[in-house]
């Protein structure tokens, strides 16, 4: 009769390699099982059409934290392949599988391992201040915006009416221009902005960058970077 340990080890192979077996019973003796899951579901699934594959144990020898398993490979119940081996771990007390054996048997029955789906990264908001920098730019350079909210955010907004009016015409004729800003990186009192330019809501240019500046706690377009882009929209500064 085996051993407590020997018995266990079996049971550990035994539960990792049933196709019929839940998977969360196969959790605690399976390494790096959570990456594995939608492997061991393609596996279930080809048991299912063989009418069900496990690794049936014979006996185990224990060296140390090793137990060599001898097994034999059962399809639908009835022995395909005899007397084969191969080994679990130990690990904090715990005989397990390890991913190389695992996905290894797997690679022969015709399911490789499959990578996990892919998580895609949380995008990083941006901080409140980022944000009003954001904003403040993206206020001050869209044609169709009143000018009586831009003048908050624009330096020597008095003196610029007639060029935002101006700037606005332009807008209306190409419907719509605007600065979309992606991004910003503040720095002291300055703030940088990335930002795409759209006309009629499509980009025109990406990835340029400009600068916004806090001028008694609010975020304020300077005269010489509002004029040096009303320039390049053919419609300078009056």
């Amino acid at each position: 009769m085996p051993s407590e340990e020997e018995t266990a080890a079996m049971a550990a192979w035994a539960t990792v390699f049933d196709s019929a077996a839940d998977f969360a019973d196969k959790v605690p003796h399976l390494q790096d099982a959570a990456a594995l899951e939608v492997s061991n579901a393609a596996y279930a699934e080809a048991g299912e059409r063989m009418n069900g594959i496990s690794l049936e144990p014979t006996s185990a020898a224990i060296d140390g934290d090793v137990a060599a398993i001898t097994y034999n490979v059962l399809f639908a119940g009835s022995p395909a392949y005899e007397d084969l081996t191969g080994e679990v771990v130990r690990v904090d007390g715990v005989w397990m599988v390890t991913r190389e054996t695992y996905c290894g048997f797997l690679a022969s029955a015709r399911t490789p391992c499959q990578d996990p789906p892919a998580v895609e990264p949380e995008e990083e908001l941006p901080s409140d201040e980022e944000a009003a920098a954001m904003a403040a730019w993206a206020t001050v350079f869209d044609s169709r915006v009143d000018f009586a909210d831009k003048v908050p955010h624009l330096q020597d907004a008095a003196a610029l009416e007639a060029s935002d009016a101006a700037y606005a015409e332009t807008g209306e004729r190409m419907n719509g221009i605007s600065l979309e800003p992606t991004g910003a990186a503040i720095d002291g009192d300055v703030a940088v902005i990335t930002y795409n330019v759209l006309f009629a809501g499509s980009a025109a240019y990406e990835d340029l960058t400009g600068e916004v500046v806090l001028v008694d706690g609010v975020w304020t377009v300077t005269r010489e970077t509002f004029c040096g882009f009303l320039a390049t929209a053919r419609t300078p500064c009056r």
